[in-house]
């Protein structure tokens, strides 16, 4: 007969292995449900990368409204869309596999490697050059330059790396900016006070912020899906932090040392200082008051722009003129169907229907001196026209 003492002790020995198997099977088990987890999540995130692969490659067939991609009989579907958000494309990507769910949101750039480093629209005026350097293919009217002589100048001698053929008579369109049809919140202000702070998620709709008057943007944070329209001008100041709105405006002034990364919508003029930065994606864009004597986009010296510079001017020059200062580089494209007076240097290209140049004594139609552009790598680039089908998409920038 066991004595009570031994019972005791085989009793407590059977709860003890009871509670240590009973562990190893919770661990067992909790153990298998991160690895399920994880597994879930890395098929989600998968699914979610092809989701959005096949959205670039088939971008122009994305629909503004929600459309499913069920690729596959396992639980997993993707809600995709695109917006327009001024210039610029929005990707819409929302992935669902079994109970999770993920979003991501992005903008999307073409990646063409554009055909030409510069177009010159042929209006029976050939190209002038003095030390100038031109890598990639260029049309000129009658597919040639010549060489400028200044007087009181240094007279270099220009450099090309790519054919030359000749122009056309006539410059494409450039597209027209689109704002998103539904609003979130409209919002008037007289002026916005110093220090305000809106963000506003891209998963959200879209905040129009109207300015009643004159405005001056300083000392404030405005990120995100936000719209700022004023009704007669806005001049911005480095101390605002401005990134992903968009700005409207007859009038816009961008103050000297000014940096961001945002879109500028201006109908009369829009002015950029000295030494001001905009990171890609980035637009400036003048649409021109066909009822003005004349229109100006500028942009001063010593600046870095990323992204788009647009003047769309339907008269081709007798009411507007771009002026782009030295020391600046431009990384993207320029499109001027009107006047351009271009000092800076540019990675990407040129569409313009006339240069000018000026030197204080004498001007000159088409003409150009100390300039650099440079079209041999593949750059993001600012899509200027509708329904782009060569290159291809890519995200930029995730939101």
């Amino acid at each position: 007969m066991l004595k009570s003492s031994s019972l005791y002790y085989a009793i407590v020995i059977m709860l003890l292995s009871g509670i240590l198997l009973s562990s190893i099977l919770f661990i067992e088990n909790y153990f298998f449900q991160i690895i399920n987890i994880h597994y879930n999540s890395d098929k989600l995130i998968d699914f979610n990368k092809s989701s959005i692969n096949y959205s670039l490659e088939y971008f122009n067939s994305i629909d503004t409204t929600y459309s499913k991609f069920e690729p596959f009989n396992n639980n997993s579907i993707s809600l995709i869309k695109r917006m327009d958000w001024g210039y610029l494309d929005v990707l819409y990507c929302t992935s669902i596999y079994k109970k999770d769910t993920i979003n991501r949101i992005g903008i999307v750039e073409n990646y063409d490697k554009d055909k030409f480093a510069l177009f010159l629209k042929d209006n029976n005026i050939p190209l002038s050059m003095n030390n100038c350097i031109i890598k990639g293919n260029i049309k000129l009217p009658d597919a040639m330059f010549k060489q400028l002589y200044l007087t009181r100048e240094n007279n270099g001698k220009n450099l090309i790396r790519g054919k030359i053929l000749s122009s056309e008579k006539f410059m494409f369109k450039a597209k027209t900016f689109k704002l998103p049809k539904v609003i979130n919140d409209t919002l008037f202000f007289d002026r916005l006070e110093n220090k305000v702070e809106i963000y506003n998620d891209f998963k959200n709709k879209p905040i129009f912020i109207v300015l009643k008057k004159k405005h001056k943007l300083k000392n404030l944070i405005i990120k995100g899906k936000c719209i700022i329209k004023a009704v007669d001008s806005i001049i911005i100041y480095p101390t605002a932090s401005l990134e992903d709105v968009i700005i409207i405006s007859p009038k816009i002034i961008i103050k000297d040392n000014f940096k961001g990364s945002l879109q500028f919508f201006a109908k009369k003029d829009l002015i950029v200082g000295n030494n001001v930065q905009l990171k890609n994606p980035s637009v400036l864009l003048n649409f021109c008051d066909a009822d003005r004597k004349l229109n100006v986009l500028q942009i001063g010296k010593n600046c870095n722009i990323e992204g788009g510079i647009i003047l769309n001017d339907n008269s081709f020059g007798k009411n507007s003129i771009m002026k782009i200062d030295k020391n600046t580089l431009i990384t993207g494209k320029i499109y001027c169907n009107s006047a351009l007076f271009f000092k800076g240097n540019i990675k990407g290209s040129i569409y313009t229907n006339k240069f000018i140049y000026d030197n204080g004594e004498m001007k000159f139609d088409n003409a150009l001196k100390d300039i650099t552009i440079d079209n041999t790598k593949k750059i993001n680039s600012i899509i200027l026209k509708e329904n782009v089908s060569a290159g291809y998409y890519k995200i930029i920038k995730w939101l």
